[in-house]
């Protein structure tokens, strides 16, 4: 008899008994062993799909991390004319790399998760470089801009009218400037983008100048404007011979004047920052007056003309009049 078998009592003799006694007494073995097969099997399909989800998410993760987005903070530097060094954080996959080459000016380290970038001195125009950076997957860029060594004004003097007005400067090379000491009183100064704007009020006085100072970090920019005086005549009369002839007086002031004449006997035109006079010849026995009157701007000058009468000859010869002797 099977030693597995467990102790049975056999109360009859009849063979028959006996067999349907074993029977019972192996079906219990049986089930369990089919009960631990079912439990085997559940457990290998479980591990089989837990293997499947643990490879594609392994896959997955792989994937997301060679392929997710880099991200550069700041994404744009802005460098003095003067240079520097700055450190830019990299996020994303840790196997990036620099993937161009900048230009000479610029210079490169990757340290960690920082980008160290380093400017040299700008002695000349604005300048900028795009620099891109990544892995086989994915890449981004950031730009590099410095400002122009260089800080200038254009013009860099003027040379203003008596009159009120506003006078336009352009400011190159640097953008970060400010009006560090502003104009006197007969003038004010406004920063507008690039641009100096500089108003003065009109001279009535003498000529007269002012300098406005720019700052932009350590590096300092002068501009000068020379403001002409009120309106003059080099000569505030006239008193002119009986003859033709032809006079020249300078005028000095606003450039926009001009003149005319009250008289017919002389006429008057404008060249350059003189007046042209043409007397007519005086044939009456009296003196004849008029004005020279120049208009600039605002202001008016009127400049008193008299011309002598005709000139007696002496000799008592005949002529369009008779002559008198005294």
């Amino acid at each position: 008899m099977d030693k597995n078998l467990p102790n049975v009592e056999i109360k009859s003799n009849s063979s028959q008994d006996v067999n349907e006694i074993i029977s019972e007494s192996i079906q219990p073995n049986e089930f369990l062993k089919s009960k631990k097969k079912k439990k085997l099997v559940i457990i290998i399909g479980l591990a089989s799909v837990l293997s499947m989800l643990f490879i594609g998410l392994f896959v997955a993760v792989f994937f997301w991390y060679r392929n997710r987005d880099f991200n550069i903070s700041p994404n744009m530097i802005e460098m003095e004319s003067d240079g520097g060094v700055v450190r830019i954080m990299v996020e994303g996959p840790s196997d990036w790399k620099i993937l161009n080459t900048p230009k000479s000016w610029v210079y490169l380290a990757q340290d960690g998760k920082y980008l160290v970038c380093t400017v040299n001195e700008n002695l000349g125009f604005a300048r900028g470089d795009t620099i891109k950076i990544g892995n086989d997957y994915k890449y981004c860029s950031f730009v590099v801009k410095q400002e122009s060594g260089a800080f200038v004004a254009t013009p860099t003097n003027i040379n203003a009218s008596a009159n009120s007005g506003e006078y336009t400067f352009y400011i190159s090379g640097r953008t970060n400037w400010i009006i560090d000491d502003g104009p006197a009183g007969w003038g004010s100064a406004t920063k507008i983008g690039n641009k100096l704007q500089w108003r003065v009020t009109e001279n009535y006085g003498d000529e007269r100048s002012d300098m406005i100072t720019l700052r932009s970090g350590d590096k300092i920019l002068c501009i000068g404007l020379v403001q002409c005086g009120a309106l003059k005549a080099s000569e505030s009369s006239l008193n002119e011979g009986s003859s033709a002839h032809t006079k020249h007086i300078t005028i000095s002031g606003p450039d926009n004047w001009d003149v005319r004449s009250d008289s017919y006997w002389m006429d008057v035109t404008r060249e350059g920052n003189r007046v042209k006079i043409i007397f007519e010849k005086n044939d009456d026995d009296y003196e004849r007056e008029g004005y020279i009157k120049i208009n600039g701007g605002n202001q008016e000058i009127q400049i008193p003309v008299t011309q002598q009468k005709r000139t007696t000859s002496s000799s008592g010869s005949w002529g369009p009049y008779w002559n008198v002797w005294y």
